[in-house]
């Protein structure tokens, strides 16, 4: 994230600081004193009424800068670290211990954004946890500095190490070392086929048709979600420079202005475009009743969004930011609307900076019934968890009565204040939050940067 998300956290922890004029900064990489902030001390709670049947422990500590977590199996968890390029293993029946020993070791480039950035997994065909440990891909989502690049790697987990590298993807990392993105994810349809989620951010740089700059150079493969099918064997992958860059990307010569999104060469994988304009996000979900993508986006000055991504989506950056309607003198002839997407406003929006990060939807009834298949967003902000009810379509917000178009302020779906901002908060305290799983065991896990923790939320009569 940008100079707003660093203004964002100075407002809430340090208020006697005037704020105008920040320069650059990064929820990665923010000049504000570790000490002062986060000491290890700092124990999240949970609002009312979700005090009254659930609870907050800290489950595993002593990680470094996690960025992202995936469960293996019903015991274990890996977990990204940024700057160390390391991917370490948690188990959490003994004693909830993170291994000495990496799973993983990378060289990484750490600069701003950039660094190990993204994990996922594919599930093995029949779902059973107690094999998927012998029997699990995962995927990587992590920075080089020579070359510079992003890069999506496959590798094998044999148990206690990812061994086998394979490459998916290379994406770029120039010009700044911001906006990286980096979230990966995984899922299997009802035609058993698998799919491999990614996001990538404008890298600070939104000068491409990609970014709704009509005067804009060529699409490069940033401000986008893709989508890539990993059903069958990985064998081979082009390098950057004579793949994604020249032919996965493309626009016509003849002034055509559309996507290639639909490649399929024999020496690399298919992979499909599914939105652009994006200027940067670390939060992907599948809704798991109806298979649809939704996303997180930063904004630059102000609006966070929740999205709705259905193939095709152009979500407004760099144009617009938040519904359109408050982008002063914007209309969507603004945008660069290539052959086959469109433009829509995001679900919910949030006009103060919160510094918006992950975004998972509650497949478990242990929470609570009423809290299933709902979501739960995560910020770095303010370490709030926000939680969303899904309406009867499933393309959006459903806001509680009390919350209704009495409300002035949320009917429009925007968070303008501190005093809305609370009216959404399902728990706070967890300090700066980058990841936000479901676990096999259905109960809900926090990641936490600063304080390399990963914390619980149980039901409070759980055994």
């Amino acid at each position: 994230m940008g100079k707003e998300h660093r203004r964002g956290m100075n407002i809430v922890i340090l208020t006697i600081i005037i704020i105008g004029g920040i320069g650059i900064a990064s929820f990665l990489y923010l000049e504000i004193s570790r000490s002062q902030q986060y000491n290890n001390d700092y124990h999240p709670f949970l609002r009312y009424p979700y005090n009254n049947s659930l609870k907050v422990e800290v489950v595993a500590e002593g990680l470094s800068l996690p960025t992202s977590m995936e469960f293996i199996d019903n015991k274990d968890i890996l977990v990204t670290e940024k700057e160390k390029g390391t991917v370490r293993l948690v188990s959490l029946p003994r004693n909830s211990s993170v291994e000495e020993e990496p799973a993983l070791k990378l060289t990484i480039d750490p600069e701003g954004e950039r660094g190990l950035l993204g994990i996922a997994a594919k599930k093995d065909d029949n779902g059973n946890n107690e094999k998927r440990s012998h029997s699990t891909s995962v995927f990587l989502y992590y920075t080089h500095s020579n070359p510079p690049k992003n890069s999506i790697y496959k590798y094998h987990w044999n148990g206690q190490k990812l061994i086998n590298p394979e490459l998916i993807l290379d994406l770029p990392s120039q010009p700044r070392p911001y906006h990286q993105g980096g979230k990966l994810l995984t899922t299997i349809n009802k035609d058993n086929q698998a799919s491999l989620y990614a996001v990538i951010g404008d890298l600070t740089s939104p000068n491409t048709l990609l970014q709704n700059n009509k005067n804009g150079k060529m699409a490069n493969n940033t401000s986008i979600v893709l989508g890539i099918d990993i059903t069958s064997v990985i064998d081979y992958y082009e390098s950057y420079d004579n793949h994604s860059r020249s032919e996965n990307t493309v626009l016509t010569s003849d002034g055509n202005k559309s996507l290639n999104q639909n490649i399929n060469h024999s020496n690399n994988r298919n992979f499909s475009i599914l939105a652009y304009g994006i200027r940067n996000s670390f939060g992907l979900a599948v809704d798991p009743l109806t298979g649809n993508l939704w996303d997180t986006e930063n904004g630059e000055d102000n609006y966070d969004e929740i999205n709705f991504v259905k193939t095709g989506f152009n979500s407004g950056w760099m144009q617009v930011m938040g519904p359109i309607h408050r982008n002063l003198d914007k209309t969507q002839d603004d945008l660069v609307l290539l052959n086959g997407f469109r433009y829509a406003d995001p679900v919910f929006s949030w006009k103060i900076q919160i510094g918006v990060t992950d975004i998972e939807f509650l497949n478990t009834t242990r929470l609570g019934a009423e809290l299933a298949n709902n979501i739960l967003v995560g910020d770095i902000n303010y370490g709030n968890l926000y939680y969303f009810k899904i309406n009867s379509s499933r393309t959006g917000i459903e806001l509680p009565g009390e919350l209704g178009s009495n409300n002035k302020g949320l009917a429009d779906n925007v968070v303008d204040d501190d005093k809305e901002l609370s009216l959404i908060t399902f728990g706070t305290n967890f300090g700066r939050i980058t990841d936000i799983e479901t676990g096999p065991d259905g109960l809900l896990y926090i990641l936490s940067y600063e304080g390399g923790k990963i914390f619980r939320i149980s039901p409070i009569n759980q055994n």
